[in-house]
């Protein structure tokens, strides 16, 4: 197996990616601040001498998280450094993962991607909980994912996800 990819990435594609990537910030902060804000009506209601004021607070704390959730992922995708939008290759053979742009060159063996995640718009390969490589699924061809997806340790994939005999496409739900 040999696939070499070239892109670069958009900002449109930056913030998809870290959309998917902050889903789980996202809606811990979603719950918890309208959590917060459902908490604030009783102490709107009671008619003690402080009530009012700690109803305000915990509205106040329960709005600014429902605003840090909706801002985070575009925030993130808008802050990248000019280097990550430039142009980009990577190389895929049996052993290794080459990755190559003009400021940074790597290459990982295949064993030390730890998981997988498909999203819209990209594969993203885990090193780890924090660090990944992402690939963009623009830049690959049906084959070229198919043929990714059937490389990658077996451990390593989403359980929802599979290859459709019938087509050779690959399915799974995020």
């Amino acid at each position: 197996m040999r696939i070499e990819l070239t892109f670069t990435r958009d900002r449109a594609y930056a913030v998809a990616l870290f959309k998917y990537l902050c889903r789980r910030v996202t809606g811990l902060r979603v719950v918890l601040g309208s959590a917060l804000i459902l908490l604030s009506v009783p102490f709107f209601v009671t008619k003690t001498l402080h009530s009012p004021l700690v109803g305000a607070v915990f509205a106040y704390v329960g709005a600014l998280l429902l605003l840090f959730a909706a801002l985070t992922a575009g925030r993130a995708g808008r802050r990248m450094p000019p280097h990550w939008y430039a142009p980009q290759a990577m190389t895929f053979d049996d052993e290794t993962v080459v990755y190559r742009s003009e400021t940074a060159s790597s290459e990982f063996a295949w064993s030390v991607f730890t998981s997988v995640d498909l999203c819209d718009a990209a594969l993203i390969l885990r090193v780890g909980k924090t660090q990944f490589w992402d690939v963009p699924r623009s830049a690959l061809t049906t084959e070229q994912t198919v043929t990714l997806i059937r490389h990658l340790p077996q451990r390593s994939l989403p359980a929802a996800m599979f290859l459709n005999e019938h087509d050779a496409t690959p399915s799974w739900t995020p």
